[in-house]
């Protein structure tokens, strides 16, 4: 029995991890170009020696050590004598390999002034690595090299990681030119060493936790999978029950999950763009996406604030783990989450907002759901256990929650706040998972990273403190209910 049930264990854990490793791939595919930011131009020289052509081909030799991740375009510094028979092709090699190719006539190139190769494909990888661009020229081509870089009323030396050869002779100084493309963020560099430590983490704490399991250890993790196994049926009963008490009797039932925010959708949508009038591009979609998280927010943290206080008879009469009463609020509550999230959908569609990119994005999306389930969760236990001992905590909460929807952009733009408040709107964990999904569905585009992390730390300094407020007072609620 010890064997087969370690033979299933190792094939859940290695199913997991193909999953895991197959939502990461995923993740990073679709999300990669998004995390690249555009790289400023490097390369200017002041003009100071003259590379003349004449009617034959001049060869052109420039070496440089790349200070980007993804080389785009280059610009070099040449005249033309004869636009008619004057031309250039550009050759970027790294040791014998040929990286990227361009071809520019002279009927594009101005009289004088900077020509532009557009690289395809781009140069990738290309970061500290040593390059050669060869340019051959035709029909009497003047370029320019340098040795100083202009510096207001100053010369600085030019950098010296390069060479320059002219028709195999070596030359001083280097071309006016500038290169330009894309560095990748830090996240993006780091993105598979995090990922990794989480699954390598995620597998040690299975072994750990299979091994208290097994030999009946116990501790705080224990006592919670246990917990979760053996009351797992009542919690589905309690958040079926959550479900159908808030629709009972109502006509139209669950669909009215999909037709409040719609409604409030609509009514915001009206007044700010009839009596206000909002600028903001597809205002619709911009307006439903606030509505729908802090709707959420609302409903689940209101809900579960009474789980403790609305179930006394059934917590003074039979012991069951108190954990499970606001936590059923909550995953209640997340079921209209979803459903809501449909109701955008629908939205994006009707407004031409970009669907596909973000359907392309949905992981993303669901994972910044899910962590906002995860800080109303903790919110949820904190404000039920807050209830027990204090019962105005329930008026007090209503009146944030009306501060709350102000202090988010929700039916109005970010440009209108001040800057000296920005800061502290920043600090809203609302503020920064409005902003996360506006990104996927107005954009198109996954949140940048800094808005990713943020909303992790709310989402895990929430339920942390939730669940130790809750886990410390929880066996005094039967004195006070």
């Amino acid at each position: 029995m010890n064997r087969m049930n370690r033979l299933a264990f190792w094939k859940q854990c290695l199913l997991i991890l193909a999953v895991y490793a197959l939502l990461a791939g995923f993740t990073f595919y679709i999300i990669r170009d998004d995390w690249r930011v555009q790289a400023a131009e490097t390369g200017y020289v002041t003009r100071s020696a003259m590379l003349y052509g004449d009617e034959s081909e001049m060869r052109v030799e420039q070496t440089l050590r790349c200070s980007m991740d993804t080389l785009e375009e280059i610009r070099l510094d040449a005249d033309v004598r004869d636009p008619e028979t004057a031309g250039i092709h550009l050759r970027i090699f790294q040791g014998d390999s040929v990286l990227s190719e361009a071809d520019v006539d002279g009927a594009s190139m101005a009289a004088s002034g900077f020509v532009t190769f557009s690289l395809t494909p781009a140069v990738e990888q290309c970061r500290g690595q040593e390059i050669c661009l060869e340019f051959l020229t035709r029909g009497g081509v003047v370029l320019w090299s340098g040795d100083s870089i202009s510096a207001g009323r100053f010369q600085l030396p030019a950098p010296t990681d390069g060479k320059l050869w002219v028709n195999g002779e070596e030359r001083g100084g280097t071309l006016v030119y500038a290169l330009s493309g894309q560095n990748l963020s830090g996240a993006y560099r780091i993105y598979w060493p995090v990922m990794g430590g989480i699954g390598a983490l995620g597998l040690i704490l299975a072994f750990l936790l299979h091994g208290w399991m097994r030999n009946g250890h116990e501790n705080m993790l224990t006592t919670v999978v246990r917990m979760i196994r053996k009351y797992r049926f009542l919690l589905k009963t309690l958040v079926r029950r959550d479900f159908k008490i808030k629709y009972k009797g109502s006509v139209l039932g669950v669909i009215w999950s999909f037709l409040n925010p719609l409604i409030m959708m609509l009514v915001y949508f009206f007044v700010f763009s009839t009596i206000f009038r909002s600028n903001t591009p597809n205002f619709a979609v911009y307006l439903m996406s606030g509505v729908v998280l802090y709707n959420y927010c609302s409903d689940a943290t209101t809900l579960g604030m009474q789980a403790i206080v609305g179930n006394a008879g059934l917590i003074t009469k039979v012991y069951l783990p108190k954990y499970i009463y606001p936590l059923s609020k909550t995953i209640s509550s997340s079921i209209n989450l979803v459903i809501s999230t449909a109701a955008l959908f629908v939205v994006m569609a009707f407004t031409g907002a970009p669907i596909g990119a973000c359907l392309l994005r949905l992981p993303v999306l669901l994972a910044l759901l899910c962590l906002l389930i995860v800080f109303c969760s903790g919110l949820g236990m904190l404000l039920s256990c807050c209830l027990v001992f204090f019962r105005d905590i329930q008026f007090l909460w209503s009146v944030f929650l009306t501060i709350w929807n102000f202090m988010t952009p929700i039916f109005y733009t970010e440009s209108i706040i001040p800057a000296k408040f920005l800061g502290i709107y920043h600090l809203n964990p609302l503020y920064q998972f409005v902003t996360a999904v506006r990104t996927i569905t107005l954009e198109g585009r996954a949140p940048l990273p800094a808005n990713i992390l943020w909303c992790i730390l709310a989402s895990a300094a929430s339920f942390l403190l939730g669940a130790w407020v809750f886990h410390r007072y929880q066996d005094r609620f039967v004195l006070y209910l």
